[in-house]
């Protein structure tokens, strides 16, 4: 199974278990560079930062990104884009009830320096 059917079934499950889930295919993100157009492509009213700090006020809420590694594919066109989502996912991890979920081949993750930092409180699974 690849990344995608095994998130697929686990927004499935966290959705079936009740849980609010805001999940986001990053290959399809290519040329938004500005927290503006990723919220209008979401079609959200606020930023994404500020939906989930509102959601997460009242229950958890679970981010997921699938295919970070396709954005790390295009890094030499699509640098912002990279350092749109990444700057999310930071900021996302300071919320609290926020939880992330995200997936990276395994290559693009050793070898794409934005993807390389891998601090204790991140928890990997590799294939």
């Amino acid at each position: 199974m690849g990344k995608t059917v095994v998130l697929q079934d686990v927004l499935y499950a966290l959705e079936d278990a009740g849980v609010r889930v805001l999940a986001i295919k990053a290959d399809l993100l290519s040329g938004i560079s500005t927290r503006e157009e990723l919220r209008d492509y979401l079609g959200l009213p606020d930023s994404v930062e500020r939906v989930l700090h509102r959601l997460a006020d009242r229950e958890t809420v679970v981010l997921v990104i699938d295919q970070m590694d396709a954005l790390s594919l295009s890094l030499a066109l699509d640098q912002r884009t990279l350092d749109l989502v990444l700057d999310l996912v930071a900021k996302a991890r300071l919320i609290p009830g926020v939880r992330l979920l995200l997936s990276c081949r395994t290559f693009d993750l050793n070898n794409t320096p934005k993807l390389t930092c891998n601090p204790p409180q991140f928890r990997t699974s590799h294939k």
